[in-house]
């Protein structure tokens, strides 16, 4: 594909048609994830952006932004801090004046400084990104559930509690109005939702939103047995440490249904004899608990090759 790509490049004679190819390759190769064939694109699309455009054009901005998500997913964060303040410079310095395009760089400047542990300014940067979003005529619905979730899992890492649940609840609320349950954004949401409650410790409210993706998985992919049997596990780790006999019954379900799929010689299946043992060990069932701590270790060598 990248072949064919350069051939064209190097046979049509309008730059901007080549230019356009390249960047629908870079965004093709993206929502595919292989990030490195998108920045190779990305790249050869900005180079011939920066001469078929004046330097100050939108279309220059959008290939640095497009340059800093790559390297961002990459893990290249220098060059993508780079990439992004470039074009977050020309948005400002310009006369462009595109409020959404400068909330969009606030937006992954703040989830660059997330990945890369600087909580604070990320939060300023995504607060920058939001307040536009809330205030431009053009409410971009959908784009305030993203932000508002950067921002729920940022306050999450400085143990500020009630923000977390603040925004994150914003976003949820956001997408349930658009999404369906089962669309892929609304399940990811859901389920880091969920886990940021675990982690302030609000397991009820993390428990009805693991029920709502386990009933929804069972009703319309009952096949699905990794995700039924994960969702048993995450619903098993909200009632402990309180309620361990309950935590062992949707401990043991999602045993049982994936042991019965794909057997024992696996790395999923030694997590969940784990939680199980845990849930022995809570109701001081020592010798059930030993028995699950023996088949971990006796699937590991099975795994490694050492039995």
């Amino acid at each position: 594909c990248e072949a064919t790509i350069q051939l064209n490049y190097q046979t049509v004679n309008d730059s901007t048609y080549a230019e356009a190819l390249l960047s629908n390759l870079g965004i093709l190769n993206y929502r595919l994830g292989d990030f490195s064939a998108a920045l190779s694109s990305f790249k050869k699309s900005l180079k011939i952006q920066e001469i078929i455009y004046n330097s100050q054009s939108e279309k220059v901005s959008i290939g640095y932004l497009n340059l800093g998500i790559m390297y961002k997913n990459l893990g290249i964060y220098n060059q993508s801090l780079s990439y992004l303040n470039k074009g977050l410079f020309l948005q400002k310095s310009s006369g462009i004046k595109n409020e959404l395009a400068l909330a969009k760089y606030y937006n992954n400047i703040g989830d660059l400084y997330v990945d890369m542990g600087d909580y604070q300014l990320a939060i300023d940067y995504l607060l920058q990104s939001l307040h536009i979003y809330e205030t431009h005529p053009d409410q971009k619905v959908f784009e305030k559930s993203i932000v508002s979730f950067s921002l729920g899992t940022a306050y999450s890492k400085i143990g500020e509690n009630s923000l977390t649940l603040k925004y994150t609840d914003k976003a949820y609320s956001i997408a349930q109005k658009l999404l369906d349950n089962g669309h892929p954004y609304m399940v990811f949401l859901k389920d880091n939702y969920a886990s940021l409650l675990v982690n302030i410790d609000k397991k009820k409210e993390a428990r009805v939103l693991y029920e709502k993706g386990l009933a929804y998985i069972r009703k319309n992919n009952s096949d699905n047995i990794p995700e039924i049997s994960r969702y048993l596990v995450n619903i098993g780790i909200t009632y402990l440490p309180m309620n361990p006999e309950k935590a062992l019954t949707s401990f043991m379900n999602a045993v049982t249904i994936y042991e019965e799929k794909f057997g024992t010689k696996n790395t999923t299946i030694i997590q969940y004899y784990l939680w199980v043992a845990e849930a022995h060990l809570l109701l001081n069932s020592n010798y059930q608990a030993i028995n699950f701590i023996d088949k971990w270790i006796e699937t590991i060598k099975i795994i490694d090759g050492i039995v």
